[in-house]
């Protein structure tokens, strides 16, 4: 499956880079990356837990119409598990894609926002975090040493060795009125490290591998923390590469997949505002106005839908590490964003650069997903400063809304044969529904706080 992986690959960079584009050049028109968002990534985790959609073993699909990959039957797996599933999320997407752009055309979303506050979106978002461990322990399970070195390696360089010009820069922009944001500044230093970082773990491999440190047996975790366990991807992969509509299958639709889906869009479209807001002030620009922003949601919603028949599982949204990249180069030009967008297009049309990717190492991996998620989960909780944590009541629905959020998916996966309405699409949904822990948070978050007193 690392042909497909290699393509869809490219397909999210070439996605990224068209709707960067265009939301620079008619959307909310201030310098924001637009990019695949790991909100979308606990829906399908959700779906991954329930029975009905757990992968088959690949061996069962042995015969005589199969192509082997590697030493592994892939072809016949392909058409028969994967592409029918992965179609399923394209039609879903897409449907979620254009609700999301009718919000922006519409500009509902300035009434939702009276009723939704910090309350019910730190549980929403931090939930969406948490939710993600697993992914983490799966890539830094194949050798904790490398993930743990990774780590280090950043955290020391990025925060103490280098912790004076963080310190000088954040009094520079105080005293020079510039707000100083934790979202910025730290994502700045991510930004600047985590190049070096990466290099360094993936040399460390490099020379575990030859050493003969690394099991050779692909069964073997430790097989996935060789340099190269994946090589051959690249000789597979074409040279040039043209994403385009269906390109995994035709596209159908699953109502649970679309619920989980919107709750992703919900979310997602109340970090892109903050973010817009964010990107303005660090731009020393004025505030984006109402029908800006309501464009640029009708751009990411016009993407998303647009990104759902091309097969990549996902929306894009507004990325705030780039506002940390402006803080740090003051370069707030469009056009930079424009060029930027062309280079992204471009790149993912050569095959061979996605395939490099692939062969990265799963504990740098690892390291790396450890690092972002870290800071992002300190940024969510960064935003309980702007309620009152001396209320008893607030810190009531926070705590339980974040506990019930994770209690009821577990729930769900060890007793999902108990939902049983007679009707297999009813339960699949309720499933999904309960299965999502940032759709019950969030839900949970927001009707406490509006009702209780």
């Amino acid at each position: 499956m690392q042909n497909e992986t290699t393509l869809f690959n490219y397909t999210c960079i070439s996605i990224s880079g068209i709707t960067t584009f265009i939301q620079v050049t008619v959307g909310v028109r201030i310098p924001v990356y637009q990019g695949p968002t790991q909100l979308y990534t606990v829906p399908l985790l959700a779906l991954a837990a329930l029975p009905e959609w757990k992968c088959p073993d690949i061996n069962l699909y042995s015969g005589s119409n199969s192509s082997v990959i590697n030493g592994t039957t892939e072809m016949f797996y392909r058409q028969e598990v994967v592409y029918p599933r992965l179609n399923l999320l394209q039609g879903s997407l897409a449907l979620a894609g254009g609700i999301h752009m009718l919000i922006g055309f519409t500009g509902t979303m300035g009434l939702l926002l009276k009723y939704i506050g910090p309350i019910t979106i730190i549980p929403a978002i931090f939930l969406s975090g948490v939710s993600l461990y697993g992914v983490l322990v799966k890539f830094s399970e194949t050798h904790w040493g490398i993930s743990a070195l990774y780590n280090n390696f950043y955290m020391y360089s990025s925060f103490i060795i280098f912790g004076a010009t963080f310190i000088s820069t954040s009094k520079v922009e105080q005293r020079k009125g510039i707000p100083f944001h934790p979202l910025s500044t730290a994502s700045s230093f991510m930004c600047k490290y985590l190049l070096i970082a990466i290099t360094c773990g993936w040399a460390v491999s490099a020379v575990l591998t030859e050493a003969g440190v690394f099991s050779k047996d692909p069964k073997s975790k430790e097989f996935y923390a060789r340099t190269d366990s994946r090589l051959y991807v690249i000789d597979a992969c074409p040279l040039f590469h043209f994403p385009y509509p269906e390109q995994f299958g035709k596209t159908s639709f699953d109502t649970g997949v679309f619920v989980g889906f919107m709750s992703a869009t919900f979310i997602s479209i109340l970090d892109s505002i903050a973010d817009y807001y964010a990107t303005a002030r660090v731009s020393r620009v004025p505030p984006p106005p109402v029908h800006a922003i309501n464009r640029g949601l009708f751009v990411e919603g016009m993407m998303s839908m647009i990104a759902g028949p091309f097969g990549c599982g996902h929306a894009t949204t507004t990325y705030g590490s780039v506002i940390g990249i402006i803080g740090t180069t003051r370069v707030a030009s469009r056009r930079v964003y424009q060029c930027l967008a062309i280079i992204l297009i471009i790149l993912s049309i050569i095959g061979k650069f996605g395939a490099v990717f692939i062969t990265i190492p799963y504990p740098v991996l690892g390291g790396t997903q450890l690092v972002g998620l870290g800071i992002f989960l300190g940024l969510v909780l960064s935003n309980l400063q702007y309620i009152d944590i001396a209320s008893t009541r607030n810190l009531a629905i926070i705590g339980i809304s974040i506990l019930m959020g994770m209690m009821i998916p577990y729930w769900v996966r060890k007793n999902s044969h108990l939902i049983d309405t007679g009707f297999l699409q009813l339960d699949s949904l309720i499933k999904m529904l309960m299965s999502n822990p940032n759709l019950i948070g969030g839900s949970l978050g927001c009707f406490l706080d509006n009702t209780v007193p």
